[in-house]
C-alpha cells in the first residue's frame, strides 16, 4: 500500500510539472510587454523624454528593447504625472486597438520596424550604475528615450489606428 503511494505520489507529481511548464514567451506576441515608464521631461517641442526600465536576462535585449518599450508606453500607456511633467494619456485611447490592428503593430514593433523612427537614446548610450540592477536572473536597466510623439500620432493617423484630433467625436 505505502508503495503505491509513493508511485502514485511520484507520477502525479511529474504530472504536475509537465503540464504547468510554462510556454516562452516571444518578442512579437503584443500581450508580453514588460517594462516600466516614467517622464524625465517634456524635451524639445512634440517630444517626451522618458526614463524606460526595461527587463532582460541580458543587458544588451533590455539597452535594445527600452526604445521599442518607450514607443509602446506613449501609444498604449501613457504615463503618470511627476515634479517636470504632466500626466499624459495614450494615444490610443480607444480598448482593444492592440488586438484590432495586431498585423500593423507586430510588423510596426518587429526588429528594425518603423518604432525607430520615433525613439532615440538621449545620452551617449551609457547607463549610470544606479539604473544597473540585477533583478533575480534578470537586468532591470533604466535608459532615457526621446520619443517623437507627434510624428509618431501623425504614423498612426495615417494608418487609421486612431483617430485624428480634428475629427470630432
Amino acid at each position: 500500500m505505502k508503495k503505491t503511494l509513493v508511485n502514485f505520489a511520484l507520477a502525479f507529481g511529474m504530472f504536475a510539472t509537465v503540464s504547468c511548464k510554462k510556454t516562452p514567451t516571444v518578442a512579437t506576441n503584443l500581450n508580453t510587454w514588460t517594462y516600466e515608464v516614467e517622464c524625465v521631461n517634456t524635451g524639445v517641442e512634440g517630444t517626451y523624454l522618458l526614463k524606460v526600465w526595461s527587463y532582460s536576462k541580458s543587458q544588451t535585449k533590455a539597452l535594445n528593447e527600452a526604445k521599442r518599450n518607450a514607443v509602446h508606453a506613449v501609444i498604449f500607456r501613457g504615463f503618470a504625472s511627476n515634479a517636470n511633467c504632466y500626466q499624459q494619456s495614450a494615444l490610443a485611447t480607444s480598448a482593444g486597438v492592440e488586438e484590432q490592428y495586431k498585423d500593423y503593430f507586430k510588423a510596426f514593433f518587429a526588429d528594425g520596424g518603423k518604432y525607430l523612427k520615433y525613439a532615440t537614446n538621449s545620452n551617449d548610450g551609457s547607463i549610470a550604475p544606479e539604473d544597473r540592477v540585477k533583478v533575480g536572473n534578470q537586468y532591470k536597466l533604466g535608459v532615457t528615450i526621446s520619443v517623437q510623439k507627434d510624428l509618431l500620432r501623425q504614423e498612426l493617423e495615417q494608418a487609421g489606428v486612431i483617430r485624428r484630433l480634428d475629427s470630432g467625436f
